[in-house]
């Protein structure tokens, strides 16, 4: 069974521009999303699907330039990306993981796809709904599941939120969720804006300072309970993450927060 990450990533953010490639101990973003992920005990192969858009001629040449898979596809036809990329690199179950989860922790990665596996599911994720940290987020299904997805669905809303037909479909796919002891959904450990990248500088430095070059959740919560002002850094922000909850709910695009200008 190929078992294949899929690092979602672009750089057409507006609110930190290129943030996949802003660099953190000297290296980009979506490396040392790669470099985590490597660490999984089920992933078979990381690849990068990203988009045909000129702006992410960059991301392709770090791809080339590091030897890392990648496919080029429609910007806002998520459904038709992955589906794209899914047969190039012969995957038969995908591991989605988005550009800007810079510590994504590879042991709940695998205890997304051990769900899945263990029950025979045609979908699994920790989001659905979330109870780790922004940031941990992970949704796996099968190559068939996404073959579903995209012959059944042709309205652009289903295109662009791609798992959300899946989702929303439950007497069509065996679904399952990842819940964590504790609510921390609040928590925001992903990058969307220059404090997120600040707080993350922060974190890495101190972890590779004390020797950890791979660490996880729980060395990052406890380093944040004993640095109260780190916790601080991003707090009070704007989501994305809550702006597109509430767009989804209206069926309405995500390019609606690009143009609506804000930052």
């Amino acid at each position: 069974m190929n078992i294949v990450a899929f690092v979602q990533a672009r750089l057409g953010s507006s609110r930190l521009p290129e943030k996949s490639l802003r660099e953190i101990e000297g290296k980009p973003m979506i490396w040392h999303i790669i470099e985590r992920l490597k660490h999984s005990k089920h992933i078979n192969k990381i690849v990068v699907a990203t988009t045909v858009n000129p702006l992410d001629d960059k991301i392709a040449a770090f791809c080339e330039q590091n030897g890392v898979g990648y496919h080029r596809g429609s910007e806002m036809d998520l459904v038709s990306r992955f589906y794209e990329t899914a047969k190039k690199f012969n995957a038969d179950v995908i591991v989605r993981i988005w550009g800007d989860c810079v510590f994504i922790d590879p042991q709940i990665v695998d205890k997304v796809i051990e769900l899945l596996l263990n029950n025979k599911l045609d979908y699994a994720s920790n989001v659905r709904p979330p109870s780790f940290p922004r940031g941990m987020d992970c949704e796996v299904f099968t190559f068939q599941t996404l073959e579903r997805d995209f012959k059944e669905t042709s309205d652009p809303f289903y295109r662009e939120y791609m798992t959300d037909y899946i989702f929303r479909n439950p007497d069509k796919f065996k679904l399952g969720n990842l819940a964590n002891d504790t609510d921390l959904s609040s928590r925001c450990l992903y990058v969307d804006y220059a404090d997120d990248l600040a707080l993350a500088q922060e974190i890495y430095k101190e972890m590779h300072a004390q020797g950890k070059k791979v660490f996880y959740l729980k060395d990052i919560l406890d380093l944040l309970e004993q640095n109260p002002k780190l916790k601080q850094m991003n707090a009070g922000l704007q989501r994305y993450s809550d702006y597109l909850a509430e767009l989804k709910k209206k069926g309405m695009s995500a390019m609606g927060w690009e143009n609506a200008g804000k930052k």
